[in-house]
C-alpha cells in the first residue's frame, strides 16, 4: 500500500500588509528545504484588478506562476460594511500557502 508523505510545511520570512482603503495587498515570502515561494493577495474595488497568485523564485531569479485562487472566491466576502479585509486576504494567502506545498510535497 503507498502512503502519501506528508508535505514540509513551508517557513514564512517575511510578511507585509499595506491596506490602503480602496486596495489591500498580503505579500508573504516562505521557504522550503529547495525553493522560495511568494503568497500575494491584492484587493481592488473591482475583481477585475484583483488577485490571488502563488509564485516560486527559478533559477534565474524570477518569479514563476504555481497556483492562484479565483478572484470570485473570496472578493465578494470584503464588500460588505465592518468586514475586516485584511483578514479575509490573509485567509486567503493561508489557504494558498497550503495548496503550495501540497503541489511541491
Amino acid at each position: 500500500m503507498d502512503t502519501l508523505e506528508t508535505p514540509a510545511t513551508p517557513r514564512m520570512v517575511d510578511e507585509t500588509l499595506d491596506d490602503q482603503g480602496t486596495r489591500c495587498t498580503v505579500t508573504r515570502i516562505y521557504k522550503t528545504d529547495t525553493e522560495t515561494v511568494r503568497v500575494l493577495v491584492y484587493r481592488d474595488t473591482y475583481e477585475r484588478q484583483s488577485g490571488a497568485d502563488v509564485h516560486l523564485l527559478n533559477s534565474e531569479r524570477k518569479w514563476t506562476p504555481l497556483v492562484s485562487e479565483p478572484v470570485t472566491w473570496w472578493h465578494p466576502a470584503t464588500c460588505h460594511a465592518g468586514v475586516r479585509t485584511p483578514t479575509v486576504l490573509c485567509e486567503v494567502a493561508d489557504r494558498l500557502i497550503t495548496r503550495a506545498a501540497l503541489i511541491l510535497g
